[in-house]
């Protein structure tokens, strides 16, 4: 079967879980809309002639990615997803150009550059999407990269006494990227989870994850989630320790409450490109689906996953230090489908909902799972319903 044949996508092409929010009983906190820089530099993942490709599906001549963040091994399985046999096929397929373009900030920055067009779509935390389409804005959530924030919560070495009770953090001072981004809520969430009112302690937003190190290293952040190259760097130099690994599925369950998963990081699309190119979006997702069955299967084997990573990524981190990131990630590679539940949803609307990050229940149309649902069936792999990795029919 060809995985990426034309197909015909109608506007019912949605998740109709109904859940996402409960509206206007929530205190009104402002969402704080950070400006965005777009980088200069758009990074190739793929390319394809106008007129070379093999697919006569509607395409634009260029898709430009964001990737929140930037290069860090949380996103192995996008960046093994930009390679020549994922959306680099699909590039070709589709006589269209793919690319990349890393945002270092946190989550909002990117929103932007996709409501000014810079952007078809995004690699971000799913509150990053979510709020704004609360507020109206056509986004939709197709694919759920790993689950959790893709950080671990990291406290300043002369802290490591405290291990892992936050609540012994009261008084200090809590750094994030950005108010409503997932760095924001793990630490909201893990607050209020430890009996702190977190809108009392001493927040600081530091703008960027290349600032983390650097902020804790100057005695500026006594707690701070960090991305995992940033957390390993950080115990080996005697900056900081681990106080919880947001990778790990039961982590999560014991910062964010809840009994299932917290949705993480994934594809955000604007309405208007799944809707104007819904083969070519049918296309991408099934690429990283594939992406993260390779990833699910070499698991326990970094060498392979370091192989098939991209020079943007291999050029700054070698082998060596990516194996030391990858014990720290691989849980949140090994407890997701792609797919998002309705209890995922659920718990997941909770956690906004105590940070007072939404006034309206987010719609159900931005959760369209009908992609990857699609893929499974493409590619011959079995959606569990709880959302945990897929397996062949």
């Amino acid at each position: 079967m060809d995985p990426y044949r034309p197909r015909t996508v109608s506007s019912a092409h949605r998740n109709t879980t109904g859940i996402w929010g409960r509206g206007t009983g929530w205190r009104r906190r402002r969402f704080v809309a950070l400006a965005s820089v777009v980088l200069a530099l758009g990074l190739t993942a793929a390319c394809g002639s106008s007129d070379g490709g093999s697919s006569n599906a509607k395409a634009p001549k260029t898709v430009t990615i964001g990737l929140n963040g930037g290069y860090i091994g949380a996103y192995s399985g996008y960046m093994v997803a930009m390679g020549d046999n994922y959306l680099g096929k699909v590039a070709k397929d589709f006589g269209t150009t793919i690319k990349t373009q890393p945002f270092p900030g946190g989550g909002p920055t990117v929103m932007s550059a996709v409501l000014g067009g810079q952007l078809q779509g995004f690699m971000a935390s799913a509150s990053a999407g979510a709020v704004p389409a609360s507020q109206g804005q056509p986004l939709e959530f197709l694919f759920n990269g790993f689950t959790g924030p893709g950080v671990l919560i990291v406290g300043a070495k002369k802290h490591e006494a405290n291990g892992s009770d936050l609540a012994k953090y009261r008084g200090g001072t809590w750094c994030y990227t950005a108010v409503g981004a997932g760095t924001y809520l793990a630490l909201q969430s893990g607050a209020t989870q430890a009996g702190l009112d977190f809108s009392k302690e001493k927040g600081v937003a530091i703008g960027s994850v290349s600032a983390y190190l650097p902020t804790m290293k100057s005695g500026k952040c006594d707690i701070t989630p960090m991305d995992a190259g940033s957390a390993a760097t950080a115990v080996k130099d005697g900056i900081g320790y681990i106080v919880a690994n947001l990778h790990d599925p039961d982590a999560q369950k014991q910062i964010f409450g809840g009994d299932s998963p917290q949705i993480g990081p994934g594809l955000i699309v604007t309405e208007k490109f799944a809707n104007e190119y819904p083969d070519l979006a049918q296309a991408i997702v099934e690429s990283l689906f594939k992406a993260q069955v390779f990833i699910q299967q070499n698991i326990d084997d970094p060498s392979k996953i370091y192989a098939a990573l991209p020079q943007e990524f291999t050029s700054t981190v070698d082998e060596a230090t990516y194996a030391t990131q990858w014990d720290l990630v691989k849980p949140a590679f090994a407890s997701t489908s792609g797919f998002v539940t309705s209890d995922m949803i659920k718990n997941s609307a909770a956690v906004l909902e105590r940070g007072g990050l939404i006034e309206k229940a987010v719609p159900d149309s931005f959760w369209n799972m009908k992609f990857v649902e699609q893929a499974s069936k493409d590619l011959g792999y079995q959606l569990p319903p709880d959302g945990s990795p897929v397996s062949p029919k």
